[in-house]
């Protein structure tokens, strides 16, 4: 992980269950981006966002590669909805 960023507006009363979303999506030829969406487990209003980024590094060079083909696509299996 490179870069992690938290945006929470409101936060959750002490013991409110939460629900957390997340949604994988490409950011770049060498990055991959996991988005967050936290809500509120009792009301389902949108408390705060996430957002991670990610690098495949390779052990033995320590260089950054591509992600491999196989693993992008499945990953991609958990890209956002088109609608978001």
């Amino acid at each position: 992980m490179t870069r992690l960023q938290i945006r929470m507006p409101s936060y959750p009363r002490w013991a409110e269950p939460v629900e957390v979303e997340t949604f994988f999506a490409e950011d770049g030829r060498i990055g991959a981006r996991r988005d967050w969406v936290v809500r509120s487990g009792s009301t389902s209003a949108q408390l705060g966002t996430a957002t991670s980024t990610w690098v495949n590094i390779n052990i033995s060079t320590r260089r950054l590669v591509k992600l491999d083909e196989t693993l992008r696509s499945s990953l991609l299996e958990f890209a956002a909805p088109k609608e978001l």
